[in-house]
């Protein structure tokens, strides 16, 4: 339920956030967004969104003309947008995920912390999902290394398989913290 809430939630808007990279001329983001769209929902099985979006990706990447590229858009929207509408709709009536609000009541050591973010720089350099799993099992470690807004960004990087922005944040929270010391 949680990965289907946060597929939800972070890749709904990739349509209009491709959009808006796209009027803005920044087509790296827009193919990046595209990228991940696909990647994701290779990942959930969303079978009928990642041909679409790989199309979509493909056309952005080859600068074809707008035209082309919103019809892509459109397509991806026709099979995402029912979709994610469908996932909303089942997981309404489930709880909203605890273990986001809820407060650590342990704390890690600094050593454990660098000992668990080395772990994990490892893992998202290597582009390996699980760090996905690693990132919920040590959080507790983790935690300490960011403020709350970073901390909600840098878990969300991870959870949807944005591994090199999520490895880039970790590396800037360790040179953060090794410099207060």
């Amino acid at each position: 339920m949680k990965i289907l809430r946060q597929f939800a939630e972070q890749q709904g808007p990739a349509l209009d956030n491709i959009a808006n990279a796209l009027a803005s001329g920044d087509h790296v983001l827009a193919e990046r967004v595209a990228h991940t769209l696909k990647g994701v929902a290779g990942n959930v099985g969303a079978t009928s969104v990642l041909p679409a979006a790989a199309a979509l990706e493909r056309a952005i990447r080859d600068r074809s003309n707008a035209d082309e590229v919103e019809r892509a858009r459109q397509q991806v929207g026709a099979v995402l947008g029912p979709l994610v509408a469908g996932i909303r709709t089942a997981l309404g009536a489930a709880e909203p995920d605890a273990s986001a609000t809820v407060q650590s009541t342990t704390s890690a050591s600094p050593a454990q912390s660098r000992e668990a973010a080395t772990q994990l720089a490892a893992l998202l350099s290597d582009s390996d999902a699980g760090a996905v799993e690693f990132i919920q099992a040590h959080r507790d470690a983790l935690r300490p290394l960011f403020d709350a807004t970073s901390w909600v960004e840098f878990d969300a990087r991870v959870q949807s398989y944005a591994f090199a922005d999520a490895q880039a944040q970790l590396e800037r929270a360790l040179e953060a913290t090794a410099g207060s010391r």
